[in-house]
Parts: structure tokens; sequence; C-alpha cells
């Protein structure tokens, strides 16, 4: 993609940490605040995000699993991402569509929400990784000739057809294992994403947009967890801290 490099530091801190850091939510759709409570919010984490980066480039599915980090979206919506999706000229990419397997039959249609139906920047990363998922289908293309089957979609078999959703989770979790890094699910890495740009100081309601969360609920108790989670270390260094002073009861 010729605008890779025009792409270069726009975007303001979001561009720049996406950047350098490089899925289904929930299968049955997006949750409320309700039925968050009690579920355990797992993320890799900021360190362990930039080491996840570096070993996934080595997959064949790279350019998808860093879309998935880097902008937070659902493993259909990467899956159901067009080259038409990908708007060079005013450099964004819009999700509109997205691949799930429904009775058994695997399916491309539309996101399930308003919220869902997002523009999104085409951040310089993004067209890197797309330039390398561009190449790789064309020489299967090539290689195919009329057995490929051309259905515009960004991320395809070797024959063209839409990839399987459990397909791309078991990739993703081939890597974390097989590096040593944690093991956590696809749908986990939106939450990575939200931690991130919590950390960065984005506020919810951008947040909401850029992950395509239907109420703001949602995203805010993300927040909230990443708060609680601060809270508790903040408080566990102050208690070693003490123990390490001699304050420690009789």
């Amino acid at each position: 993609m010729d605008r890779a490099e025009r792409g270069r530091g726009e975007g303001g801190e979001y561009a720049r940490v996406r950047g350098d850091l490089v899925g289904d939510a929930f299968a049955a759709g997006e949750p409320g605040a309700d039925e968050l409570a009690g579920v355990a919010l797992v993320d890799l984490g900021a360190g362990r995000a930039d080491s996840f980066a570096a070993v996934a480039k080595y997959y064949p599915l790279y350019p998808a699993i860093t879309l998935l980090l880097l902008y937070g979206l659902r493993r259909g919506e990467v899956l159901g991402l067009r080259w038409r999706d990908i708007d060079q000229a005013d450099d964004e990419l819009r999700i509109r569509q997205q691949v799930q397997r429904v009775d058994g039959e695997l399916r491309i249609g539309p996101v399930k929400t308003a919220a869902g139906r997002r523009d999104l920047p085409l951040l310089a990363l993004a067209s890197e990784v797309l330039v390398i998922r561009r190449d790789a289908q064309a020489a299967d293309r090539a290689e195919l000739g009329r057995v490929w089957a051309d259905n515009g979609l960004v991320f395809t078999t070797r024959t063209g057809r839409p990839i399987e959703p459990r397909n791309l989770v078991r990739s993703f979790q081939r890597i974390c294992p097989a590096h040593g890094l944690r093991v956590i699910k696809v749908h986990h890495l939106r939450h990575t994403t939200a931690t991130l740009l919590k950390n960065l100081g984005v506020p919810a309601r951008d947040a909401q947009l850029i992950l395509g969360h239907s109420r703001l609920a949602v995203t805010q108790e993300i927040y909230t967890h990443e708060d609680r989670q601060a809270q508790h270390d903040a408080l566990r260094k102050l208690s070693a801290a003490l123990r390490a002073d001699g304050h420690t009861s009789p």
C-alpha cells in the first residue's frame, strides 16, 4: 500500500503507541456491564503485547492478529474485512461486515450493531501488514489460477475462500505457548487494546467508538476493572515496603 509512509506519525498518541506495539468479544454478542460483573477480564499487558507482536510476525496470520490488537477488532470483523473497505484516499479502514459460523454454515454478513459499523484511521502499521497480506494473497492467486475464488476478502484461505473463525483461534493459540507467553483467548486482545487505551489516558467514550461497543457501560466496566487492578498493585507494593521497613506484627 503506497500510503504506508504517509501514515507515519498520523493519528496522535493512539497512532504512536499502536504503531509501536502493533475477536470476537463474546460469541453471543456484546456483553452488558451486568454480564461482565464477576468475569475475569484478561489481557496481555503492555509489556507482553510488545513481546507478542514480536513473535506473531513469524506466523501466516500475523497481519490479521496485528489488526486485532491494533484496533481491538472482533475476530469476525477482521475476517470480514474487504479490500474495498481500505480507503487509501481518506486513510481509513472501514468496518462493515463479519464472518461467522451460524447454524453450521459459514456466513458473511453485516456487523450486528450500528456501533460496530465504524471508520478507523488507517495507521502506518496497518498499512504495512496489509502490504504483507496483499503480496501473500497475490502469490496464492498466481499459483492457483482459476481455482482461486475471488470474494474480495483481505484474509482468505490459500484458495481464496473465507477463513473459518475457529482456525484463526487455533492459529492464535499456537503462538503464546510456543514462545512462553501467557495463553489468552482471542477476544482478550480487545481487553488488551482497551487497557492500553486507558493507560494512555484516552477517554472511555473515545475508546467505545474505537472498539465498537454498543454501550458505554461495557467500556467503562473494562476501565473500572483496570482501576481496581491498579489499586490492588499499589497497595501490594505498599505492603511490601512496610514489611521491608520492619513494620510487621509481632
